[in-house]
């Protein structure tokens, strides 16, 4: 299983392509979920606005389902990122 978890875009030159080159060694290495979410749950960790994980989230879900034939789930506490995320035929943890 891959595990991505998304902060500010900004942080990265290339986001994209750091994605899509993970995505791949990890679908290559045999994983066959990739986990998304968009907000830290370590200790300490600043909260993130729903509507800011839902642009962080949603994204990121419909760029890999349309790239990749690999089951997405969601990694969220939220009913919203949760609900919107159904657009996309995805799990939820």
């Amino acid at each position: 299983m891959l595990l991505l978890t998304l902060f500010p875009m900004e942080a990265f030159l290339t986001p994209w392509i750091v994605l899509w080159r993970q995505s791949e060694k990890m679908i290559q290495e045999g994983a066959s979920i990739i986990d998304v979410g968009g907000e830290s749950t370590r200790p300490g960790a600043v909260s993130v606005a729903t509507q800011q994980e839902v642009d962080r989230v949603l994204p990121v879900i419909d760029a890999i389902k349309r790239r990749f034939d690999i089951i997405v789930s969601v990694d969220t506490s939220t009913a919203e990122v949760d609900s919107r995320g159904c657009g996309f035929r995805c799990r939820f943890n």
